[in-house]
């Protein structure tokens, strides 16, 4: 097994564990290691944001607290009725000359 990740013990247990993982069902089991390669780039991603940008929107959001909304934006309650509209008008036929 490869000891890609052992840097990462000390100072990030939670990175290095699944960086580990990724490295060593890369072979035996291609799925799994897809997975937690998956989770290693989300946890690096998320400690990024904590680490380095504790005023972003970005890192506020990976904390779950509330972040405004912009005051020129629509309501959430309108997307729905413009995807069911979107919808519907995609789904009529187009009337016209055949080709």
């Amino acid at each position: 097994m490869m000891e890609n990740f052992v840097f990462l013990a000390k100072d990030a247990p939670e990175l290095a564990r699944p960086g580990q993982f990724a490295e060593h069902f890369f072979l035996f089991d291609p799925p799994a290691s897809l997975i937690r390669t998956r989770q290693f780039a989300e946890l690096t991603a998320r400690d990024i944001v904590v680490r380095h940008g504790e005023c972003s929107l970005l890192a506020r959001a990976f904390r779950d607290e509330a972040v405004p909304q912009d005051p020129y934006g629509e309501p959430a309650s309108v997307m729905p009725e413009r995807i069911r509209a979107g919808l519907v008008a995609a789904s009529k036929p187009k009337r016209g000359r055949r080709v």
